[in-house]
């Protein structure tokens, strides 16, 4: 339907974050989407946006995002997600600079635009960083986005315990990550007393020695608030008092292994787009067309892949899987294999 409209029209109206209102009128917002989506212009807490100049993108101010309102009017209002739906539609008509500076500022909102966005959402800028051949700005954007979920557990406890501080409660209650490290798993689940004035529950540990940001602390009022993760049949204060080791399954050690997995998988492809590059520029001629044809050959090991690498070898380039990088490719495809078996 946005054809009907000439797109150095459209104007997208945005109120703390999200979308309440486009020009040229629609009837029903969700059913007109890909119109603002399109949109030349936004209009946000009253800053007008030129969404197809870079200079005014990086004007584009964080709004104050309100995580009621932002329930209300689900995802595709989201003004970040709304950026980054621009941002692809720029690059579809190859305008890749516009594209990659506008994905820029909507990964830098991300964080405070109260969705849940995954590993995969953040990664995408970098992806389109090594596309465009900068493969040292993508280094930096996929060091930033391994602090940001470093730090991300952390920012949220900081947060709760400020809440639990207003709620005049000194109790919390640690979240159960089933794919966490063999530290977090001693913490899950259990209640804790912030100041460890209630001798009914361990003291909660200042300086959480997590390894894998795989748990965070949220406040609860004893007698009011029901244990989500205790056990039927068992009281919260034995059951946080419980010995503090390592009791994960094995099925969830080999969840807690395929995050480190996919982790090494996504650092991996980060080095193959530099390869395929330079494979493009110095031997065109013996790469496949399209880089998930040469990731398909690389990871399978085919004979085709064997032959490119020896001719990459008589260039200075190795592009050969170690013996752990090997290791890590068959346990992860391994386990997304039995995942979607059990899925099915």
């Amino acid at each position: 339907m946005f054809s009907f409209f000439k797109r150095s029209y459209i104007t997208a109206y945005f109120k703390n974050g999200i979308l309440y209102d486009v020009y040229p009128k629609v009837s029903d917002l969700y059913e007109n989407r890909e119109i603002y989506y399109n949109a030349r212009y936004i209009v946000t807490d009253g800053k007008r946006i030129d969404l197809e100049d870079i200079q005014s993108i990086r004007s584009i101010p964080t709004p104050n995002f309100n995580i009621s309102e932002v329930s209300n009017a689900g995802v595709t209002r989201n003004l970040v997600y709304i950026l980054r739906m621009k941002a692809q539609n720029l690059k579809k008509v190859q305008k890749i600079e516009l594209a990659i500076t506008l994905l820029k500022r909507a990964t830098e909102m991300m964080p405070i635009s109260e969705i849940k966005w995954t590993r995969k959402d953040y990664m995408l800028f970098s992806e389109w960083l090594f596309e465009v051949g900068e493969p040292e700005e993508a280094r930096k954007a996929v060091n930033s986005i391994n602090k940001l979920f470093e730090n991300f557990n952390r920012d949220v406890t900081n947060k709760n315990l400020k809440t639990a501080h207003k709620l005049k409660t000194d109790l919390v209650e640690a979240s159960y990550f089933l794919g966490c490290c063999s530290e977090c798993a001693k913490y899950r689940g259990r209640w804790f007393s912030v100041s460890g004035k209630d001798k009914r529950f361990p003291k909660m540990p200042k300086n959480y020695p997590c390894t894998c940001a795989g748990i965070n602390f949220s406040p609860v009022i004893y007698g009011v608030d029901i244990p989500m993760y205790c056990p039927k049949g068992k009281d919260i204060i034995s059951y946080s008092n419980r010995p503090f080791i390592d009791e994960r399954t094995d099925n969830e050690k080999a969840i807690y292994q395929h995050n480190l997995d996919s982790k090494a998988v996504e650092i991996m492809k980060i080095k193959d787009k530099e390869d395929y590059k330079r494979l493009q520029n110095l031997i065109p001629d013996e790469v496949p067309k399209s880089f998930s044809a040469y990731r398909r050959m690389k990871t399978g090991e085919t004979k085709n892949f064997i032959k490119l690498a020896e001719k990459a070898d008589e260039i200075g380039l190795n592009i050969r899987l170690s013996e752990e990088e090997k290791s890590v490719i068959k346990r992860y495809y391994q386990f997304e294999k039995e995942k979607k078996e059990s899925n099915n």
